[in-house]
Parts: C-alpha cells; sequence; structure tokens
C-alpha cells in the first residue's frame, strides 16, 4: 500500500498525533506496539496525496504533440483538439501512449471536457489498452451527445489482462463511416490517474470523489500534492505506523467543527460507514480490544448500531463486533456465538462517552469510561476465525443495514485484550478533549 505524503511542518511539529495535548499520550508508550488501527480526525488537514498525473500534454498546450489518430485527422489551437472523421470508418479516434505500466486490478481514473460539433454522434466513450496486448476496456461517456455541448465526465476503469504501458483513447461514433466523415469532436483537460498506485489497493476513492479533489485544483502536469479531500474528508490517516487509511462513505463531518476530534465523524443512522482494508493482524484470532469515543444520537439501526465490526453477518459471524443494544446497552459478538452485554443504560445518549471491549481465551469485558459494566457473557472464550475481511466503523461490514446515529472519533484496535487499567488509562488521557 501507498503511504501518504505527510507534511511534517503540520503534523510532526504542530501536533504529535498520539500526544496531541503535549502531556501524557493518548496512547501510552508502553501501549502503542499493541496498536494495529488508531484513527483521529483532527489530523486530516495534513494528510496530502501525491496525484500523479500519467496524460502529459493532456490540456494541448503543446498542441497536439503526442496525441494521433486513427480514421481522423487532428488539429489544435487555444488548448482545445480537434478530432475529425476522414470516412475511414464509422469510429473515429485520438489515442495517446503513457508510461504507466498495466497492472492487473489497479483501477484508472479518466476525466475529460469534451463536445462534438454536429448533431450525428451516436455515442462518445474512452478506452484503455496496453500498448503490448490485452482487451480494450471501454466506459462509455456520452451517449447522443448534444451539438456544441460541453460535457466533463469521469470514470474510472479497472485493468484485467492488459501488458506494457496505458494507452488511453477517446472516441466518437456515426452511424456509418460516411457519416462520421468530416465530423468534429473537441477534446479538453484530459485527466489520468493511476488510483491504486496512489491511494493503495482497497482505498482508492470513487470517481465521484476524485472528481471532488479536482474540484479546487487547477489543471497540472506531473505530480502535485494535494489535500484528500479538501471538501468532504473521504480519508483519515491511520497513525499506527500500518500504512493503513480509513476510506470513508458518505460521511461528513460535524458542522462547525473545524476538524476539531472532539467531534469526530458523525454518521446518520442510513447508511454511512468507514473501512480499512483487511490485515491478517485485525482478525484478531488470539483476542484484542475495540475502542472508540462515541456520541450516540440514538441506537441506530434496529437498536444495534455498529461502532466497530469486522463480520459476514449480523452477530460477528467470522469475525468480531463492538455495538450498541437495546435498554442503552452495549454489546459484543464473537464470531456469532453468545453475546457480550453490558448493564442497562450504560450508554448515555446525547453525550460523549469512551466504548470498550476486550476479548481473548479466557474471558470478555465491556467498559464504559473505563468502568466495567459487563453483565453477561463475560465468560466466553472463542476467538475469531482466520477470516479475510474489512473492518468497518459506524455500519455492518459489507452491509448498511446496522448503521451507527451519532458521532465517532478516535476509533482503535489493539492486538491483544487490555486490562482494565490500560483502557482506564486510555480513558483519562483523552477524556478532557471530550469535556469529562
Amino acid at each position: 500500500m501507498i503511504i501518504p505524503t505527510i507534511r511534517p511542518t503540520i503534523l510532526q511539529t504542530i501536533i504529535d498525533p498520539l500526544n496531541p495535548y503535549g502531556g501524557s499520550a493518548i496512547i501510552p508508550p508502553a501501549l502503542r506496539s499493541l496498536v494495529l488501527s488508531w484513527q483521529d480526525a483532527s489530523k486530516l488537514s495534513a494528510v496530502y496525496y501525491g496525484l500523479n498525473q500519467i496524460v502529459t500534454n493532456g490540456n494541448f498546450a503543446s498542441g497536439t504533440t503526442g496525441w494521433s489518430a486513427v480514421n481522423g485527422t487532428l488539429s489544435a489551437a487555444s488548448n482545445t483538439l480537434s478530432v475529425t472523421g476522414n470516412g475511414g470508418n464509422l469510429e473515429v479516434t485520438t489515442y495517446k501512449s503513457t508510461s504507466t505500466p498495466c497492472v492487473t486490478t489497479h483501477k484508472i481514473y479518466v476525466k475529460v471536457k469534451i463536445r462534438v460539433r454536429n448533431n450525428a454522434c451516436v455515442k462518445i466513450y474512452t478506452m484503455l489498452h496496453g500498448n503490448t496486448g490485452g482487451a480494450y476496456l471501454t466506459s462509455d461517456l456520452v451517449l447522443t451527445p448534444t451539438q456544441d455541448a460541453w460535457y466533463t465526465k469521469s470514470a474510472i476503469i479497472t485493468l484485467t489482462d492488459q501488458t506494457g504501458n496505458i494507452d488511453v483513447f477517446l472516441r466518437h461514433t456515426y452511424a456509418d463511416a460516411a457519416t462520421a466523415s468530416g465530423k468534429v469532436m473537441e477534446v479538453q483537460e484530459f485527466m489520468a490517474f493511476d488510483l491504486t498506485a496512489i491511494f493503495g489497493s482497497g482505498n482508492e476513492p470513487t470517481a465521484a470523489e476524485v472528481d471532488a479533489i479536482l474540484a479546487a485544483e487547477a489543471y497540472w502536469e506531473g505530480t502535485r500534492s494535494v489535500l484528500c479531500n479538501p471538501s468532504n474528508k473521504y480519508f483519515w490517516y491511520d497513525y499506527s505506523g500500518n500504512s493503513r487509511h480509513m476510506h470513508m462513505s458518505n460521511l461528513a463531518y460535524a458542522a462547525g467543527s473545524n476538524l476539531d476530534s472532539t467531534y469526530g465523524f458523525s454518521v446518520d443512522g442510513v447508511d454511512d460507514f468507514a473501512t480499512i482494508t483487511d490485515s491478517a493482524a485485525t482478525r484478531l484470532t488470539t483476542g484484542g480490544t475495540l475502542a472508540a469515543w462515541i456520541y450516540p444520537k440514538s441506537l441506530g439501526e434496529s437498536d444495534a448500531g455498529k461502532i466497530i465490526d469486522k463480520s459476514t453477518a449480523v452477530a460477528g459471524a467470522n469475525g468480531y463486533s463492538l455495538n450498541l443494544y437495546t435498554t442503552q446497552r452495549l454489546s459484543t459478538n464473537v464470531n456469532i456465538g453468545t453475546a457480550l452485554l453490558s448493564s442497562n443504560n450504560a450508554i448515555t445518549l446525547n453525550k460523549w462517552q469512551f466504548a470498550t471491549a476486550t476479548f481473548d481465551g479466557t474471558g470478555r469485558h465491556l467498559y464504559v469510561n473505563g468502568v466495567d459494566v459487563t453483565a453477561s457473557g463475560g465468560g466466553e472464550t472463542a476467538l475469531p476465525p482466520d477470516v479475510a475481511g474489512v473492518v468497518c466503523t459506524g455500519n455492518r461490514a459489507g452491509a448498511t443495514d446496522r448503521t451507527f446515529n451519532g458521532y465517532i472519533d478516535k476509533p482503535a484496535i489493539f492486538s491483544r485484550a487490555l486490562a482494565q487499567r490500560e483502557v482506564r488509562q486510555l480513558f483519562n488521557n483523552s477524556r478532557r478533549r471530550f469535556g469529562i
């Protein structure tokens, strides 16, 4: 996985992500080696990624340099490439070779501003190919485009069996070769990025998310370090040292939070969630600890809003789960089994609290603000199986039917069951950030 570029003047000299107060560290030094994942909202403004534009002269400042045509001719003026059909075929193409290698399963984002100067065009589409072989991969951009209307379109294409370097194509299509003759397509600002190379496998943003990143940026060549995401904050950086990112879906920060981790991120009780990719370590096959600061507005969907979940079914199947439950309880399941339940009213709505679950081969515990609130199921000793799966925050892994409703901050996973004194230390080291 690619580690994002962190601007040290922002992240390292102003604030230590594990010690934001300049006093006792949130994660005590003795526990840092146990941290598998630790996300902190307040540092997102310091996370930058190097977006490497793989297409040179995509704004046509150098005219037609590097671009070629099939069944057509090229010309360029005022940063606009014109592709004119010559009657050789019903499809008129412009293409460009890149120096970016084809890697199977890599996701390639493409974006273009484009129009046709006629009313006979059937379709505009983009295509990727390996310059030494493999299938041609296509994505429709505009069907039956309107004459002279500019379209700004993006798409993500996943590489399969392509070999060599990536070739990028743009085509406009007509009913037949005769109709295509003399018809013009104009192109501006063609951009392409290998998202997998930039963000890491499993962490690639959607086309809409990349659109949002680029909305605040002017066109550029080469590599530029940009905040991801400057408007909606789709990524948190994982400060555990494991080079993971939390990929946030449909999530937004609380209004007025100004990236203050007191507010964490807002989960709407409908379909929000965030994930980190699977790793052998986060399967917790020998036990572990799940912890997060939570501000529940309700108990969430089905009165069982998920705080942290790594499973293939509702009750922690093939993994584990920490969630809210009826009568304002905490609940934990490990690979289905008997639920570990807290006492009634252990959770307070509309208030910040530190929720923690620990489990290993000897027993389980639930804590709120460092206080053991275990009521039943504490003697369960089953452990998660070694089954792959993402870790989800704010919802059930693989579904959106157990959405948390409220705020979640500083979700953490530790590689062993922490003792109560250690849980209490975590609570004490961060409580004043949450006004407790």
